[in-house]
Formats: structure tokens, sequence, C-alpha cells
């Protein structure tokens, strides 16, 4: 993976690594206040949005552990 913008143009170096599906409730619970910590009312909004189209019950949260770092 990569940093990246949000036109997707990469920003960084790639790096190997790993990604597993999280579903435990407690890391869930953990990675959605860090969230709303860091995007404040944008992440709020989103959720509501998400709430009231259906979506919200259908996100998935990752866990990545990153490795080596590889040059482009």
């Amino acid at each position: 993976m990569a940093a990246c913008d949000f036109k997707g143009r990469v920003l960084s170096d790639w790096c190997d690594g790993r990604a597993r599906l999280v579903d435990a409730a407690g890391t869930l619970a953990r990675a959605n206040c860090a969230l709303r910590k860091k995007y404040g009312w944008q992440m709020r909004v989103g959720d509501f949005f998400s709430r009231l189209t259906g979506r919200y019950a259908r996100r998935a949260m990752l866990e990545i552990e990153l490795g080596a770092t590889v040059s482009r």
C-alpha cells in the first residue's frame, strides 16, 4: 500500500503489509471513536447519512500491519 490523495495519486513509497477484517465489538468501538475524534463533524455527518441509507451496518473495518518500505 502507499499513501495517496483523495484522487488516488500515490504520494509515498509503497509498503508491504497485511490486513485483516476486524469483528471484535470493542475494537470496532475504539476505531470508530478514533475516527470521530480525528474527523469531527465530517465523520458525524457521514455517519448520519450512512444510517439514513442503511449502509452504516454494512461498514467494514480493517486492521493493517505494515511491513518493509519498497521504493517506487
